[in-house]
């Protein structure tokens, strides 16, 4: 579905995806792909007056826990993955709103990758979620509608859904950090101390991530040629992440585990 968007959103999006191979692809003019993914009984076809191209999936705020979920898809090709999407509300301003998983296990097991509505956007959004370099030949996507069963209320539209292969963003690139780095304990328990001597007096952040790319943690941690960072992982649940160290021009990753 074609949709009038400001010209710089469209511009900014159009840009970062130049190089962007689609993996799955989803625009609902063919109807509620019934065959291929998974549609709650209540999820139905929206439809705009006049407009060409006009179809879009919505879920009916009278019920509550809808789902959309996409057929199995295999991300083994290698490469890094985002995931796009179009989105829009209209109705009565509520706090209902629709929650994006992502599993890499045929979905035996779900990470919560964001939330979007809540209120009254009556206006169509583009919007991304990073998905990372997992390498899974079984990842699907959800959309879970947590409404509210109060009517009247908001419907919460979705069209144009696809993933695709996208280069890096800046600052997860291959050369590495020129810094000695070490980070301990690891397995950690609820806390690590990130030890660096940064020979180049670079001015240094982390991230923490997880398995699916999604970013728990970032912070600056100075120039100083001598570093000694304490990062707190109390807040986790326990699993595998990464501690990334990164300048502008250069990174290096530490994979952990929290027990």
């Amino acid at each position: 579905m074609q949709k009038i968007i400001t010209f710089y959103l469209l511009f900014f999006f159009s840009f970062s995806t130049l190089k962007a191979q689609d993996i799955l692809k989803e625009d609902f003019e063919l109807g509620l792909p019934k065959n291929t993914w998974q549609v709650s009984d209540k999820g139905e076809l929206g439809h705009l007056i006049g407009v060409e191209k006009s179809k879009f999936f919505r879920f009916h705020p009278k019920y509550k826990n809808e789902k959309l979920v996409s057929p199995i898809i295999d991300l083994t090709g290698g490469g890094y993955y985002r995931l796009y999407f179009n989105w829009s509300e209209n109705g009565n301003s509520n706090p209902d709103s629709t929650i994006i998983s992502f599993s890499i296990d045929s979905g035996l097991n779900w990470k919560r990758m964001g939330s979007f509505g809540g209120g009254n956007n009556s206006l169509w959004q583009l919007d991304s979620i990073e998905l990372g370099e997992n390498g899974a030949e079984a990842s699907i996507i959800k959309f879970e509608y947590k409404g509210s069963g109060r009517f009247p209320a908001t419907y919460f539209n979705i069209d144009d859904i696809k993933i695709s292969k996208v280069e890096k963003p800046s600052g997860i690139g291959s050369i590495n950090l020129n810094a000695k780095i070490d980070l301990f304990p690891n397995p950690i328990s609820n806390h690590a101390i990130l030890k660096i001597e940064n020979v180049e007096k670079k001015l240094l952040q982390y991230q923490v991530f997880d398995i699916y790319g999604v970013v728990y943690k970032q912070n600056f941690i100075g120039n100083e040629q001598f570093i000694n960072e304490r990062i707190d992982f109390s807040d986790l649940t326990k699993g595998i992440y990464f501690v990334k160290i990164f300048d502008n021009n250069a990174q290096k990753t530490i994979k952990v585990i929290l027990q």
